[in-house]
């Protein structure tokens, strides 16, 4: 109770890190100007395009399952749309 007090007395605004934040913070330190353009898909596409962008680098070909697909409902060229994007 003592530190919530003095975080309130400070006014800091303790809160998880969204994915916006992470994103603002990358795209600045690589310079990009591509920060609006990303920022209009939800935080669960960003992250299966990452794990789908990885995936790819990896196995250096397209690389999503059903089980994916099931487990994000995102279609393999839904993601390849943001994949091409994100490499540019």
């Amino acid at each position: 109770m003592q530190k919530r007090l003095m975080l309130n007395t400070l006014q800091f605004n303790m809160s998880i890190p969204a994915p916006y934040v992470f994103l603002i913070r990358y795209l600045k330190a690589a310079q990009s100007d591509r920060k609006y353009e990303m920022l209009k898909f939800p935080s669960s596409f960003l992250a299966a395009a990452t794990i789908y962008t990885a995936k790819c680098t990896i196995y250096g070909f397209k690389q999503w399952s059903k089980t994916c697909e099931w487990h994000t409902s995102y279609l393999e060229d839904q993601l390849l749309n943001v994949r091409c994007r994100v490499q540019l």
